[in-house]
C-alpha cells in the first residue's frame, strides 16, 4: 500500500501555477475553485519537480488511500 501512495500527489496553489506544473503529468483529477487549483498526480516526483513547486510557492500533500482509489476508479465520496 505505502507504494502506492508515494505516486499520488496532491498539488495546490495558483490555478495558473498547477496548470504549468502539471503539463506532461499523469493527472487523474483536478479541481478549480476560483482563481485556486488542485490538482492529483499519479506519478513520482523527481528533485527538479521538488525545486519547481518551491519555486513556483504551490503546495504538495499525500493523498489519502481513501482519495486514490475514489481517483483511479472515477467513484465519488458518499
Amino acid at each position: 500500500m505505502d507504494d502506492l501512495l508515494q505516486q499520488g500527489h496532491i498539488i495546490s496553489g495558483k490555478k495558473d501555477k498547477v496548470d504549468e506544473f502539471s503539463i506532461n503529468k499523469k493527472v487523474i483529477n483536478r479541481e478549480v475553485y476560483g482563481n485556486k487549483g488542485i490538482a492529483v498526480i499519479w506519478e513520482g516526483l523527481s528533485n527538479e519537480d521538488y525545486y519547481s513547486l518551491e519555486k513556483e510557492g504551490l503546495l504538495i500533500n499525500s493523498i489519502t488511500l481513501q482519495k486514490l482509489f475514489i481517483h483511479i476508479t472515477g467513484g465519488e465520496v458518499k
